[in-house]
């Protein structure tokens, strides 16, 4: 939050609608995971307000979720699976691979609640495929977690680990971060995904480089797709 916001509890960015919708979306996630559904709500409700006049896929599949998360923090299950859904639906529409399987998983968990549980699975199971499909394995993490509490494991065909090197000396944080340094996100955006400080990202990556014997973003990410490469059947 404190990364993202000024003093006066307004957006500390440049103001370009699309970026403001995935950060009051980040917001919505942190304020819920802090036990503050009031202001996570009214996040969600800017991130709407922000991302219908837009007409972009994307922006609107960004608010769907965060608007989904809400519903479903204050127990409406139903609501969150038809939001989660439509985000699903918005973010492939976008091409957004990714972003449409961090929806599913959370339409996953809205059905189990809602006590669909054999749809929860499924989607939950199609997520966990499609993130570990583009490499996204800290997203296909959640949804590794989200099928436990259901009592179902992985599906084994999907699993991917990146064990290889010294990518297996890194914490499980660490990993997060580096899988995150390949994909081209800088430290401001790691921080914004991971919900941390950009002050703790950056303690983060100095060690990973430590760890990796590297000196660089670009030789750490070569590392950890090697390793990610060497892994896959």
């Amino acid at each position: 939050r404190a990364q993202l916001e000024n003093a006066d509890g307004a957006l500390d960015i440049a103001p370009f609608p699309p970026d403001e919708v995935r950060c009051h979306e980040v917001l919505a996630r942190a304020e819920l995971a802090l036990g503050q559904p009031d202001r996570a709500a009214e996040h969600a409700r800017r991130a709407v307000e922000i991302a219908e006049p837009l007409g972009l896929r994307l922006p609107v599949a960004l608010s769907q979720r965060a608007s989904a998360l809400v519903a479903l923090h204050t127990g409406d299950a139903e609501e969150a699976g038809r939001l989660a859904l439509a985000s699903v639906e918005a973010a492939e529409g976008a091409g957004a691979t990714i972003e449409a399987a961090r929806s599913r998983i959370v339409a996953g968990r809205a059905l189990a609640a809602a006590g669909e549980r054999e749809r929860a699975v499924r989607d939950l199971r199609q997520a966990y495929a499609e993130l570990g499909a583009c490499g996204a394995h800290h997203f296909q993490g959640h949804a590794e977690r989200e099928l436990g509490r259901l009592g179902h494991a992985a599906p084994a065909a999907g699993r991917r680990t990146a064990d290889g090197g010294r990518i297996a000396g890194l914490t499980r944080r660490e990993q997060e971060v580096v899988e995150l340094v390949a994909a081209g996100r800088t430290n401001r955006e790691i921080a914004d995904e991971l919900v941390l400080s950009v002050r703790t990202v950056d303690r983060h990556v100095s060690r990973i480089f430590v760890k990796l014997g590297v000196n660089s973003r670009a030789a750490a990410a070569s590392q950890f797709e090697r390793a990610r490469s060497a892994a896959a059947p």
